[in-house]
């Protein structure tokens, strides 16, 4: 129960995090995340990612919590513009992270599945790669690490 709640209490401080990230300034932005997604690590290092919908469609931000800083990252866009949704997340060990999302493709209106993946020894993000060719809907997917 103690690590539920833990889990529980690191979300809600995650999801304020968030929030301040986009309402930080004194005027309150048009964006709004939602729906956020957080891995933990052994060490208690975490990545998080988030959907922030706004009045051009939304888009995937992340942001890493380093345990031994008790910091968090300033936050990255990182599906570029597409309208992009439902974002899970997936790290190992070594720091490598992979996210996935659905994004709706415009000319053969479509969902697709797009993913990322940040290298930790550079510290960069990938570009955004669709990963589904397909002219039917992309319905469902999930994301695994194996002990490789």
């Amino acid at each position: 129960m103690y690590y539920f709640k833990t889990i529980l209490e690191k979300k809600l401080a995650f999801f304020v995090t968030a929030l301040s990230l986009c309402f930080g300034s004194s005027s309150l932005s048009a964006d709004f995340p939602t729906d956020p997604h957080i891995v933990i690590d052994s060490s208690g290092n975490e990545v998080a990612v988030w959907e922030v919908d706004g009045d051009t469609g939304s888009t995937i931000h992340s942001a890493f919590f380093d345990a031994a800083t008790s910091t968090w990252s300033t936050e990255a866009a990182i599906s570029g513009s597409d309208d992009a949704f439902n974002a899970r997340v997936v790290f190992n060990e070594a720091g490598q992270v992979v996210v996935a999302w659905f994004v709706l493709d415009t000319v053969d209106s479509v969902y697709n599945i797009k993913t990322v993946k940040y290298d930790p020894t550079t510290n960069t993000w990938s570009s955004p790669v669709i990963i589904t060719v397909t002219t039917e809907d992309a319905a469902q997917f999930d994301l695994r690490v194996n002990s490789n």
